[in-house]
């Protein structure tokens, strides 16, 4: 009843694309299919930006690299630096808002600037080609969900008296303990943070493998080098319970009791499905996000698209947003036939050190019988890494002997997440260790000391 009084009040908006989400996947879609003609709308319940660019990677980047630098420094202290470097989070958190407040204004204008009309408020759907955004009905040929993850909350006692990275990524002060829930990348990327800046951090694992889509080998050097520089990385410690206290807050988990001052829930991310009222729409989802075909349709209802995190399969990865959101603007415009290749990404978890992958693990290359032999290299003596205090350096590559093409790499160490890229595009387009030896890279670099591991 109330939505047919609304219709009445209102002047029906129609438009050819209808985008919900203005992250960076509902931004490339969006002026995508506005250059090819479209008339396109686009909407968010937030302020405009998304998750990336304001909430996530871009932001917390600004956090990381700053305890990168701390975390160099101090393996220099005493080998040519007097002192290491301290954090002043006032100033870091202010440089990072001089980002992340120009974000939204930035975000809409450019959407306006190009004639893409622009909504604000909830939206959810009436039927498959009709949505409220706020109290403004819209119809459009194709609806593109774009509207990303939020925070998995916590199902325990006192899970509501922890808080998320959102929150920890844009705090004024650094608490004095901070317990981290999860072992995933947020908790290792922002455990480091905390560290770095002074804070006694402890990160709690529910199992005994933290970072599951990570190498398990470098994964456990990481977790020693991590012990070792003074921060407590606690597997096998499901959290049970949070409770405040006179000073602050208890944590039980593993049979033990842990004292914080902020405990931060970086247990995961879930589809922000909470208010759209997919069923109206005659879209399936699950746990996972929206159901979707091989072309990134909706799998229950044709005219919808999904793109992003929102979306059940893919990794849940910027880049690959960005090229879901790509692929729906060739499906649309050309009619549906271009389908993502989700093989040979590279990901990276930015801790301290850094670990990157791209290509298949060991164990897949073991389980599938691959013919391979597997090269690790310990490159902690190397004057790469002792010229900058490193002491955690060490890569895997996964080589098929017959064609000597380069199938999986996974390094740990200063500089991974750039040496990564190189190995991606050697993966992506097949080319082997041949290849590889014949280019004479920039020298003495970290990516030049990665042609031992390919004798």
């Amino acid at each position: 009843m109330l939505i047919n009084v609304l219709l009445l009040i209102f002047d029906i908006m129609k438009t050819d694309i209808l985008v919900i989400g203005t992250g960076t996947s509902g931004y490339t879609v969006a002026h995508g299919l506005k250059k090819a003609g479209k008339s396109v709308v686009i909407a968010d319940k937030r302020s405009f930006g998304g998750t990336c660019s304001k909430r996530g990677c871009q932001p917390k980047k600004y956090l990381v690299e700053n305890a990168e630098i701390i975390h160099l420094t101090r393996a220099l202290e005493g080998k040519g630096l007097v002192k290491a470097s301290e954090v002043d989070w006032k100033d870091l958190i202010s440089l990072k808002r001089d980002f992340t407040e120009t974000v939204s204004e930035g975000s809409e204008n450019g959407f306006v600037s190009v004639g893409i009309e622009v909504l604000h408020g909830e939206v959810s759907f009436t039927d498959p080609h009709s949505v409220l955004v706020g109290d403004v009905p819209v119809t459009a040929d194709k609806i593109i969900l774009a509207f990303g993850t939020i925070p998995a909350p916590m199902n325990i006692p006192g899970g509501d008296l922890s808080v998320d990275s959102e929150y920890f990524l844009d705090m004024d002060t650094m608490p004095k303990k901070i317990i981290f829930i999860g072992g995933g990348y947020i908790s290792f990327e922002l455990a480091g943070v905390a560290h770095m800046a002074g804070a006694k951090t402890t990160i709690l694992h529910r199992s005994a493998q933290p970072l599951k889509q990570f190498d398990p080998d470098l994964v456990n050097i990481l977790v020693g080098a991590m012990r070792a520089d003074g921060l407590a990385v606690l597997t096998d410690h499901p959290v049970i319970k949070i409770e405040r206290t006179n000073t602050g807050l208890k944590v039980f988990a593993g049979g033990k009791e842990f004292i914080a001052d902020l405990v931060v829930n970086a247990s995961g991310r879930i589809p922000d499905l909470s208010v759209l009222n997919l069923a109206k729409g005659n879209v399936n989802y699950g746990s996972k996000g929206i159901e979707v075909n091989k072309y990134l349709q909706s799998s229950s209802t044709p005219n919808v698209f999904a793109v992003g995190d929102c979306v059940a399969s893919g990794p849940n990865l910027a880049t690959v947003a960005d090229m879901q959101a790509e692929i729906v603007v060739e499906n649309i415009v050309n009619s549906p036939s271009v389908a993502p290749d989700y093989s040979d990404i590279p990901s990276v978890v930015f801790s301290q050190p850094p670990m990157a992958t791209v290509g298949i693990s060991e164990k897949e290359a073991v389980d599938k019988n691959f013919d391979v032999r597997i090269k690790i290299l310990d490159q902690s003596s190397y004057p790469s890494s002792k010229r900058i205090g490193q002491k955690v350096a060490i890569c895997k590559v996964i080589i098929e002997n017959k064609t000597e093409r380069i199938l999986g790499v996974h390094i740990l160490g200063h500089n991974s997440p750039e040496v990564i890229n190189i190995f991606a595009l050697a993966i992506k387009f097949g080319h082997t260790t041949m290849d590889l030896k014949k280019i004479l890279w920039a020298y003495p670099t970290h990516t030049s000391d990665m042609k031992y591991s390919l004798q």
